[in-house]
């Protein structure tokens, strides 16, 4: 098993963070994980990634290079990186900031992250946790257990039930498209 992820949005998304995360949670369960984060002028707003890798086997370069999912949460993110995604991979985007959707052989899912994360948690910072609840609920890649201690480990007390609720929200997000009309999913 091996799957190359790239998290795309904009500076102050939380890109970064949600990439540790996810490797650390990868790491928890015993696989093998590598980042890689672009930093420079994208930290103020700008387009954003961070890759992450995790395998079972020996990671021998960090960088993403057959994308095999991508999240975008903004359109440039989008627009950006559609390139690098591999024609049997998995597209999710945040459908409130990415109004032109890419189409082609990749699997797609517009999902309301941003929205979400408004509406029930009261503020978008915390989108970048309910994106790594929808992730793995969609692909497995890690668990829900993993990615639970692995917040724990990365963000202050005050604030981690806020986030544990905002990768909960994540999950239910994602089980609802899985499980709804085909119309949510392009």
């Amino acid at each position: 098993m091996r799957m190359e992820i790239r998290l795309a949005g904009a500076g102050g998304q939380g890109i970064v963070l949600a990439s540790m995360i996810l490797g650390e949670a990868a790491l928890l369960e015993g696989k093998k994980a590598a980042c890689f984060h672009a930093y420079g002028p994208e930290s103020r707003g700008g387009a954003s990634r961070a890759d992450v890798i995790i395998s079972q086997e020996a990671i021998e370069y960090p960088v993403a290079r057959n994308v095999d999912l991508l999240l975008a949460l903004t359109q440039e993110a989008c627009t950006q990186f559609w390139k690098d995604l591999r024609p049997s991979g998995m597209l999710i985007v945040d459908g409130s900031s990415v109004p032109s959707v890419p189409h082609g052989e990749s699997a797609v899912y517009v999902l309301p992250i941003v929205e979400v994360a408004r509406r029930t948690l009261g503020t978008s910072v915390p989108a970048n946790v309910v994106a790594l609840g929808a992730i793995s609920a969609l692909t497995g890649v890690v668990g829900e257990e993993a990615l639970e201690e692995a917040i724990a480990s990365r963000i202050r007390p005050g604030a981690l039930q806020h986030n544990l609720r905002a990768l909960r929200i994540g999950f239910e997000l994602a089980r609802g498209v899985r499980e709804s009309t085909p119309a949510k999913v392009f």
